[in-house]
Formats: structure tokens, C-alpha cells, sequence
């Protein structure tokens, strides 16, 4: 798909005499691709709902809420984990996303000079391989990014199943009603 993308982009660059760079519509594609890839907009809705269902925990009891509180801090605690051991990935994808940008600004300036010489196919392939070593360290921030968010999941849903035990060791005890570990439950 990009090299028919790239090369109809050339081709039509080339026809127009805009002087447009023949890769932008790539970029458009970069673009796209992180938006959906992206899980910052479901993270913004958690970081908005976790304290607004921390209340209503204490108040049904003390107990239910420090657990939930607890459980907040170690998945708060995974995702500054998870910033200190991605950051020399985004680095490097950020760096050879910035070479991709260099090809593109060449093709821009000498759009002539490599038709002329005959360079095409070669510069292809030379873009081509930037792409393919852009994708594989997209790739592997993503497994990282994606191991990060499994246990953070994880911890999420075991936060959920020590309240619900907290809350039936509460009711057998007399402290909490029956009635009340649902609600507690749920809203977590």
C-alpha cells in the first residue's frame, strides 16, 4: 500500500508541478495508525473516573476504601514503570520516524535530480527499508506498551476481586451488610 501510495504521489507531484512533497499522505497514514493505536483517550476516562467512585467506597466502609486506595497507588506505581522502561523505545522509534522525515524532505528537494539519474527504484527501496525499520520499532514500543497495559489490567481486575473478598470477610463479620458489597463492588 505505500509503495503505490509513494510512487502515485511522485508521479502525480511530478505531473502537477506543485512542488508538494510526494510523502505527505504517509504522513496522514502515520497519523491515522497512532490515533487508533493510541489508548491515551480510554486512560483520560479511568484518571477522571477512579476518584469519583473512591468516595462513595469509603463511605460504605473504611476498610474497602484503603484497598482501593492501595490498588490505585500500584497501578499509578506500573505506569511510571512503564514510562521509565518505554522511554528508550519511543527514543528510538522517534529517531528513525525523524530519518523517515529526512527521506521525505530529499525526495521533496530533488524530486528531478533522482528521476533524471534514474534513481527511482533505488530511492524506493531505500524508503521502503526506513518504513519497514520505522514499523518494527513502532512494533516493539507497542509489546511494551501492550505488556504494560496487560498488567495493569490485571491488577485492575484482581483490585476488583480483593474488594469483593474484602466485602464478603466484612459481611461474614458482621461490619458490612450483604447489601453494601455489590455497590462496593460495582463501583470499583
Amino acid at each position: 500500500m505505500e509503495t503505490g501510495i509513494f510512487q502515485a504521489r511522485n508521479r502525480n507531484a511530478d505531473l502537477t508541478g506543485t512542488g508538494s512533497k510526494p510523502a505527505q499522505e504517509l504522513n496522514k497514514l502515520d497519523r491515522l495508525r497512532a490515533f487508533f493505536h493510541s489508548g491515551s483517550l480510554i486512560a483520560i476516562l479511568d484518571i477522571i473516573r477512579s476518584p469519583i467512585f473512591l468516595v462513595p467506597i469509603f463511605i460504605l466502609h473504611a476498610t474497602l476504601g484503603w484497598i482501593v486506595v492501595d490498588g490505585l497507588l500500584v497501578i499509578l506505581a506500573i505506569a511510571v514503570l512503564r514510562q521509565h522502561f518505554t522511554r528508550e523505545y519511543d527514543a528510538r522509534a522517534t529517531q528513525v520516524s525523524d530519518a523517515i522525515g529526512t527521506l521525505k524532505d530529499q525526495i521533496g528537494g530533488s524530486r528531478s535530480v533522482i528521476r533524471v539519474h534514474e534513481m527511482t527504484p533505488a530511492f524506493i527501496d531505500r524508503w521502503l527499508a526506513a518504513r519497514k525499520d520505522s514499523r518494527d520499532r513502532a512494533i516493539e514500543l507497542k509489546d511494551w506498551d501492550a505488556w504494560f497495559e496487560i498488567v495493569s489490567k490485571h491488577l485492575a481486575m484482581l483490585l476488583q476481586y480483593a474488594l469483593l473478598a474484602a466485602g464478603a470477610y466484612l459481611a461474614i463479620k458482621g461490619d458490612l451488610s450483604i447489601g453494601t458489597m455489590e455497590p462496593a463492588y460495582r463501583s470499583c
